[in-house]
Order: C-alpha cells, then structure tokens, then sequence
C-alpha cells in the first residue's frame, strides 16, 4: 500500500461530494407555468402527469422563462478540538499547547449570493379524437453555490455548479369521458462541476500509507479520523471536479375527471446517472513531491484521473385533488420522494498518475459514501380566482420535509423544512394567446446541526430564495 492510493481516495472524496445539491439545495422551483401541477392540463403535464396531456385539444405551445435569487447562509460552529493547521501532528493524542484556541465555537459566517436562470418550453397535439402527444425541453433540477474560497465550509465545497435537462417526449389516450392515460420517456443531460479542499487525513488509504514500510510513520488518519488530526494544512489539497452525464427514465400517470373534479396519479421513475468527467488533485507541496523521493514515493504536483459518479435520483409518486367552477378553483397535492433508497454514492476513479505496477496497485480504485437518506414529502396547496373573462389570479403555498440526517449534512446539500410560496396571474391576450407571470419565495428554516461526520458540517444552515419568471402559451384548439 503506498500514497498512490490516497491520492486515488482522495480524488474519490472529491467525486463523493457531488451530492444531490439539486434536491435539498437550489432545485429548480418552477417547470412549466406556476398553475402546472399533477391535476393541470398544460404541456408541462408531460413532466408533473401525462395523463393531462389527453385533455388538450387542437395544438399548443409554451414557452417558459424566470430567474432565481439565492441567499445561501452558513455559521460552521467547531464542536472538536483541533491542532494548528500548519502541525505535523499525525498521532493522539495531542499537547496542550498543540491545540489552536482560534478553532473552537462559532467561525465566521461563510454566506454567498447566486443567481440562477431557468426556463423550457412544451409542445402538444391531438392528431386523432382522444390522442394527445406531447414535447417537453426544461429543467428540472439546477443549482449553484459560491461561496467564500478560504471559508470555513471549504472542505464541503468551494464552488458547485449542477444542471439537468430534460428531454421528454409523452403520449396520452381518454379512455372515457372521465379517465385519462399517459406516459413519457425522458432523456436526461447533466452536468456537475465541483471545487473543494479534500482532506486526506480522512482517507483510510492515507493511514496505511503512512503506517506500512517503507515510511513506518504512526497516525490516526482514516474514515473515522478525529478532528484533532484532521484540517492541516499539508493534507488539505485542493480538487476539482468536471463531470457530465446522460441518462434514461420514464413517467406514467392517470387523470380522472368527474364533474368539477380533477384526480390525479403520476409514478416518476428513478434516473439513474452516471457522471464521467475530469478530476484534479492538486498536491503541490514538498511533502507529496519531493520529501518522500528518498524512499521512492513521488508524485507530479498536479495529479489528473477520470472520475466516474453513479448519482441518482429518487423515484416520486404525486397524487393529487382539484375542484373548480367558473369562477374558482382549489387544488391540493402531495408528492413522496422515495430518497431511502440511496443509501451511499458510488464512485470509481481511473488515473495512470496513480498506478504502482511495481507492487501491483492499477491504476482504477473505487469506494462507497454512505449517505442513509430518509424519505420525503413534499405538499402544496393553489387557489386561484378567475376575474372578468380575461385575468385569473392565484396564491400558491407548500412544505417539503428534509432527506438528510444530521451525520451527511454539510453545505454541498441545503436540506431542511422548506416553506414555499408563489403569486401568480393568468392573462388571455387573444383568442390563441395567454400570458402568466408569477413571483415566489422558497425558505428553508435554519437548521442547527451537532452530529456530522467529523465535524466538517455542524453549525447552522438557512436558504432563501426569491424566483419571478412568465409564460407565454399559444393555444389553437381547432388545428
């Protein structure tokens, strides 16, 4: 066992950290207009239920755009005891004097700023009497953060950027006048950029390492290292992460229409991505490139290799209620995210900077991240008021619960309760033209965390975000 497999570990830990940011953190708020829901019949019903989509007669077309404002804040409080980050300090337990009184309680606050643009656009026609097809190009997750290089949260993250989209085409059939069917199949582009400190102390690798011959060095180092080992300034060597992927998942959905009510059922299936991409360890320092060269170990100061992610995302089931007359309408719904079915993150990694055929280590490693998250739920509720013949006027309200427990919580994935609300209006322009514009809030409340791993997440978290966008949809039902 030689360093070559911390390195590999630790360009692993980078790839590791690309966690869901999308669904705890800045997930993209708005698909389609504000009104879409798994009860609405619009294009965007190719995304919430597809069975909708049968409802709609003639052609139509959408086309979406918004922008979101971010405030990401985070307080790190240390709730362990550290050494000085320039100590060589590798074995507990430490002196008294090792211990840096500046590193204890509440760090400086590392809040930041971002926006986000979003947007998409959905196409249907009824070719035949109770066939409806249907086209959709939007985003449904995207995310940003940017927070402060030299901050307290640099060994969760740096920089992150996430976007997804959509591709999804969709069919739907009325059965009957009061049940309806449909189903899409959707392709699904991302990409995940990443900027992080990664500790190598944290490594298991780092620890036999050091420990084996020929360097025979004791330490405490490895996925359960202590605090006080963790955070120096020799092992904290900064990475980047620039991954791509491409993915295939499906939805089905049924609609039924009695009356003045609508009920809808949808089954989003998971999407299970594979991120391929670069990685860069930065190891540019003597330690790693020139103090070990004596005993044979020694390493280029940027170390390159292909990272491989699996990154999914959890399977959703939405039901949901609406009521409506001329004048008013009144929907509830209620979507469950079935997020305990990731229980850790995959990933391998492929580098030649990491080979040792010498002693037979490859140059391909792979590792597990826990992550045990737990599921979730997500409800709203939308009233809306038509106005004369030609505006109609809406609130809309929501909660989503949390999926992270306290032991995966850190900033590279805001989770906690989330308050949402919107207002929005619809207005017919002409015959064939609507326009609808809206504006809305997302809060996650702050959230005090004790229990993450090794400390690198505890301290208190909060989100906000303020999101506005429009729609213009082009409605000719006699084509």
């Amino acid at each position: 066992m030689t360093v070559s497999r911390t390195l590999a570990n630790a360009l692993l830990a980078l790839a590791m950290s690309a966690t869901p940011v999308t669904a705890g953190g800045l997930g993209t708020p708005i698909v389609g207009s504000p009104w879409s829901s798994v009860t609405e019949a619009d294009g965007a019903a190719v995304h919430f239920n597809p069975a909708n989509l049968a409802r709609i007669e003639g052609l139509s077309l959408s086309l979406s755009a918004g922008l979101i404002w971010a405030n990401i804040a985070y307080t790190r409080e240390y709730r362990a005891a550290y050494q000085y980050e320039d100590s060589f300090t590798f074995k507990l337990p430490l002196q008294p004097e090792d211990i840096d009184p500046n590193k204890t309680g509440v760090a400086a606050s590392s809040d930041s700023t971002v926006l986000l643009p979003l947007g998409g656009g959905f196409f249907t026609y009824s070719p035949m009497a109770d066939l409806t097809l249907g086209l959709g190009v939007y985003a449904p997750f995207g995310a940003a953060l940017d927070p402060d290089d030299t901050g307290p949260q640099r060994y969760a993250v740096q920089q992150a950027l996430i976007v997804g989209l959509n591709v999804t085409p969709s069919i739907a059939y009325k059965v009957t006048d009061w049940f309806q069917f449909g189903a899409g199949i959707s392709l699904v582009l991302g990409t995940v950029n990443l900027r992080q400190v990664v500790d190598l102390a944290g490594t298991d690798m780092l620890a036999t390492a050091l420990a084996d011959p020929p360097l025979n060095q004791a330490n405490d180092f490895g996925a359960g290292a202590s605090p006080a080992v963790r955070e120096l300034s020799v092992l904290s060597r900064p990475a980047t992460l620039e991954t791509s992927a491409l993915g295939v998942t499906f939805n089905v959905g049924v609609s039924f229409t009695p009356g003045d009510f609508v009920i809808g059922l949808a089954y989003q299936h998971s999407t299970d991505l594979v991120f391929s991409g670069d990685a860069y360890l930065d190891m540019n320092h003597d330690f790693f490139t020139t103090d070990l060269a004596f005993k044979g170990l020694q390493y280029p100061a940027l170390v390159k290799g292909k990272a491989f992610i699996e990154l999914p995302f959890p399977a959703s089931v939405k039901l949901g209620v609406a009521w409506s007359d001329s004048d008013d309408e009144v929907m509830v719904q209620a979507d469950y995210v079935f997020w305990s079915t990731i229980d850790a993150l995959r990933v391998t990694l492929e580098s030649p900077d990491l080979a040792q055929p010498d002693i037979g280590i490859g140059p391909v490693t792979t590792l597990a991240l826990p992550r045990d998250y737990m599921n979730a739920i997500e409800v709203e509720a939308l009233y809306g008021r038509t106005i004369g013949e030609d505006l109609r006027v809406g609130v809309r309200v929501g909660y989503h619960s949390p999926f992270s427990p306290d032991t995966t919580m850190d900033l590279s994935s805001i989770d906690g309760h989330r308050l949402t609300a919107k207002l929005m209006l619809d207005y017919h322009a002409t015959s064939y033209l609507t326009f609808n514009a809206y504006v809305g809030v997302q809060h996650v409340l702050e959230r005090t965390v004790e229990a993450s791993r090794a400390d690198i997440g505890n301290g208190t978290y909060g989100l906000t975000m303020i999101h506005g966008g429009g729609e213009l949809r082009f409605h000719w039902p006699d084509l």
